[in-house]
Formats: structure tokens, C-alpha cells, sequence
């Protein structure tokens, strides 16, 4: 119950993060806010650093199919993981169903520097990946049987 609640509580900090910062910035309006750190709104209809921007339809598609086999994975393993990627996915999944590009605000920078704008929505994507990542390598599996123990 408590990775439900988690789930819905990432979502909704997504979804009314865009919303606030797309209603007070303008698109492409920069709003420092410490040194390194900036709002920066912008849209991306690619994924990840704008690949695949001019095809948005079959992005959208793989969004869905995606977003089917993170629902699966999360029913048959419920981790933080999954909850994380998950909210993730969906939260960039009803930005391309409602404004056809993904709403990405944060922008991080140094000098002449800077990281592809991204958004909360990526972050937990990020981390989520990060974390099954570790997970499988870090996961033990049975191993075979010596043949000292097999003939004990």
C-alpha cells in the first residue's frame, strides 16, 4: 500500500511541477536560482537528449508498451525501483498524450557547461534504473551443487 501512495505521491510532484513552472515561465524563459542551477522551460518530443524527436508517434507507442512491462515487472517484483521508474515513465507519458513534447524545467550549468534540460520525472527514472541496475548485479543465485555436496 505504502509503494502505491509513493507512486501517486511522485506522480502528482511531476505533473504540478510542469504545470507551476510552465504557468509562471515562459517557454524558453531562464529563472536562475543558485549557482550551477536553473528553471529553464522547454519541451522535448525526443527522449532522452531529444533522440528521436521526429518520431514523436512511435515514441508515444513505445512509452505505452514500456510503461505494460514496468506495470508487470512491478506486480511480480513490487520494489522502490520499479515504483520510481514507473512514476517516471508515466509522468512523461501524459505530457506527449497531453502536450505532445515532454515539459522539462531544470537545467544544470557551469560556465559554458550545461546538461540537457531534464525534469522530476527523468529523475526518478534515473535513480529507478540506477537501482535495478544494482539490484541484478548485486542479487545471489543459486549455484550449482559441488560434487562434495551431492554426495553427502
Amino acid at each position: 500500500m505504502r509503494k502505491i501512495a509513493c507512486f501517486i505521491a511522485l506522480l502528482l510532484v511531476d505533473q504540478l511541477s510542469k504545470s507551476l513552472l510552465f504557468q509562471y515561465l515562459a517557454l524558453h524563459q531562464k529563472w536562475p536560482l543558485l549557482p550551477g542551477l536553473s528553471l529553464f522551460c522547454c519541451q522535448n518530443k525526443g527522449v532522452a537528449w531529444s533522440l528521436g524527436s521526429q518520431w514523436p508517434g512511435a515514441i508515444l507507442l513505445l512509452n505505452c508498451l514500456l510503461l505494460v512491462v514496468f506495470s508487470r515487472l512491478l506486480w511480480q517484483k513490487p520494489s522502490w525501483a520499479w515504483v520510481l521508474v514507473l512514476a517516471g515513465g508515466l509522468g512523461n507519458t501524459i505530457d506527449r498524450l497531453a502536450y505532445g513534447a515532454v515539459r522539462d524545467f531544470i537545467l544544470l550549468s557551469w560556465g559554458s557547461w550545461s546538461w540537457p534540460v531534464f525534469n522530476l520525472a527523468d529523475s526518478y527514472l534515473t535513480l529507478g534504473g540506477v537501482l535495478i541496475f544494482f539490484d541484478f548485479f548485486s542479487a545471489t543465485y543459486p549455484t550449482q551443487p559441488s560434487a562434495e555436496e551431492l554426495t553427502l
